[in-house]
């Protein structure tokens, strides 16, 4: 393990000695939202200025993604300062399940240029080996308009890999804990804290409505809420996965599990076995995240005396129940639901976290529209690993800071509830 993190160390110490000059402070990424779906995605450019191209990635908080990917196929990426990774390199060490790939002669490879025999062949999708494969190397990026970063390292896929998420979109950007995530090796190279934040849009991609991922922390102004967004934060601590940990003999690469308690429905307790709530030695329970799912999942245990109390909550307000069909779990009739300054006034969630503080979530957050009715988006299945999966409805217009450093996560409640939003970023 100390041999490991002397390669990371002296990995990342020649690019920070290299771009030495100019490092910038935290900054900001734009982040939009796609108009036909639950997705989430920043813009960066990729490569030197008379040979780079643009490309939209989506964002990806689950410890599926290891680091940045996207499609590099020869008509798209043509970059002179370009390097792939040869298999055993320092950089190659730093991947999970690397294996030596002779890229030229497989099917829909890189270009030749890009790609040699014995390259550092990859799995974009950590959990999905065999099918996907692509060659790791780094490049230079430039992140909206602020700056070029020192090279980063990534994976170029090809397009069959790319093809699992949207064609307008063509791979992940990577904000897991690994040390190949963005956020990770720009902390590294930039000197920068080891945190990131993220608030995502309930827009689509049209302006206004793009929401920020903060690198290196804040501040984080939204006018027009006076002061830094912070004040609001409801902090907890990350919890470790018993699992992950012994599988990386000490490290923490896995997902971000955060230390819920307990759930309220307007403030009454749900009665269940809390214990789920951890996270055991098999890697199972506890509560995380996956923004590349619109919906938010809950073990049958939880969600079966969820779901009767949030109905019998709503039959106190008037709420008037219809027909239900999937993938919804509840819809009401949405004469019977008044609307407030966060959306449907409808039953709210705390997520009780460690010490006693809450993450309330509000109705902008737990139902959509489809028409005629206001309909639940927080779902039960008995296959759900996590306790709780929190997709990425839930967490629109709520800032989420993710320090890795400290180990620690903080949220506010909807800044709608402040009379601003994701999309109302001030900072420069």
């Amino acid at each position: 393990m100390a041999r490991l993190h002397l390669i990371i160390i002296l990995f990342f110490f020649f690019f920070s000695a290299a771009f030495a000059t100019g490092k910038p402070h935290a900054f900001m990424m734009k982040v939009s939202k796609h108009d036909f779906g639950y997705l989430y995605y920043s813009s960066i450019e990729v490569g030197t200025a008379q040979n780079s191209f643009s490309v939209n990635l989506v964002l990806d908080l689950s410890s599926k993604s290891q680091f940045p990917w996207f499609d590099c196929s020869a008509t798209r990426y043509n970059s002179s300062s370009y390097r792939p990774f040869r298999f055993g390199s320092p950089g190659c060490k730093l991947v999970k399940n690397a294996v030596p790939w002779d890229c030229p002669n497989a099917i829909g490879a890189p270009p030749t240029s890009f790609c040699f025999n014995q390259s550092c062949g990859v799995f974009p999708i950590s959990d999905v080996e065999i099918v996907y494969i692509g060659s790791l190397g780094e490049d230079i990026m430039r992140l909206g308009s602020r700056f070029t970063t020192p090279p980063v390292v990534f994976s170029c896929v090809n397009p069959s890999t790319a093809g699992t998420v949207p064609e307008s979109s063509p791979g992940i950007l990577s904000l897991s804990r690994h040390v190949l995530s963005l956020p990770m090796q720009l902390a590294s190279s930039l000197q920068l804290p080891r945190k990131f934040a993220l608030c995502l849009p309930s827009n689509t991609n049209q302006e206004p409505g793009r929401g920020s991922l903060f690198i290196g922390g804040g501040p984080y102004l939204y006018p027009p809420y006076s002061g830094d967004a912070s004040g609001l934060f409801a902090t907890t601590s990350f919890v470790t996965n018993p699992a992950i940990k012994a599988r990386h003999k000490g490290a923490s690469p896995g997902d971000y599990f955060v230390d819920v308690r307990s759930i309220e429905v307007d403030g009454e307790t749900i009665r269940f076995d809390k214990s789920i709530l951890s996270v055991d030695k098999k890697g199972k329970g506890g509560t995380t995240f996956d923004i590349t799912r619109p919906y938010t999942y809950m073990r049958s245990s939880i969600f079966n005396p969820f779901i009767k109390a949030f109905k019998a909550k709503a039959r106190a307000r008037k709420m008037i129940e219809t027909t239900t069909y999937a993938p919804y779990s509840a819809c009401f009739d949405r004469k019977s639901v008044r609307t407030g300054i966060a959306g449907p006034d409808v039953p709210a969630i705390d997520l009780v976290l460690r010490d006693g503080k809450k993450w309330r979530i509000y109705g902008s957050n737990l139902m959509v529209d489809d028409g005629e009715s206001w309909c639940l988006t927080v779902q039960g299945g008995s296959g759900v690993r996590p306790a709780i999966l929190i997709g990425g409805i839930l967490v629109e217009n709520n800032l989420m800071e993710f320090d890795i450093e400290s180990s620690k996560f903080s949220v506010t409640s909807s800044l709608l509830l402040h009379n601003t939003s994701c999309t109302r970023s001030a900072t420069a």
